[in-house]
């Protein structure tokens, strides 16, 4: 998952350094625990860790947004995705996902992940299951919904919630 990928140019860039040959040009890796430790020619290794390899465009910015049926078309990328949070900060309008303005750069890029057989990933877009399902029926296939410490964060004040809440009792 790459950050502000803004232009073809660096789509290509993301794509070189991330992908084995032939796609990119990312250093040749040995029979290390991706492969089970298995013995296999580099041909085999590196056609098998770019199968293996999810590689996610997080547009960010209107620019990329401009660009997402150029960056879509980069072969070697498999997810555009939106940044939901620093694209609505970029655009003046922070934290508003269901903005007129925001609904066309999800619309915009779900068409393009769609004409070039990519899959289309929305984050930042929490706790709203109504304006998650409409993602969805646009095409979205790939939800960043939360993080790791805000999910720890979650069940920690659930549980400091239950234990004050049985302390007044």
């Amino acid at each position: 998952m790459v950050p502000h990928v803004s232009t073809v140019a660096e789509a290509k860039a993301v794509v070189e350094a991330c992908r084995y040959p032939p796609w990119g040009h990312r250093s040749a890796s040995g029979s290390g625990p991706a492969l089970g430790y298995s013995a296999r020619s580099q041909g085999e290794i590196n056609t098998y860790l770019n199968e293996q390899t999810l590689l996610i465009a997080m547009l960010e910015t209107p620019q990329s947004i401009e660009n997402a049926d150029a960056i879509a078309a980069v072969d070697g990328i498999d997810v555009v995705h939106i940044g939901s949070s620093d694209l609505s900060t970029e655009m003046g309008i922070p934290g508003q996902y269901q903005h007129a303005r925001m609904r066309e750069a999800y619309g915009a890029t779900a068409k393009a992940a769609r004409s070039h057989g990519k899959s289309f990933g929305v984050g930042g877009v929490r706790e709203d299951l109504e304006f998650q399902t409409w993602l969805l029926r646009l095409g979205m296939r790939y939800l960043t919904g939360g993080s790791d410490v805000g999910y720890i964060l979650s069940a920690g004040r659930a549980d400091v919630k239950r234990i004050r809440e049985a302390r007044l009792t």
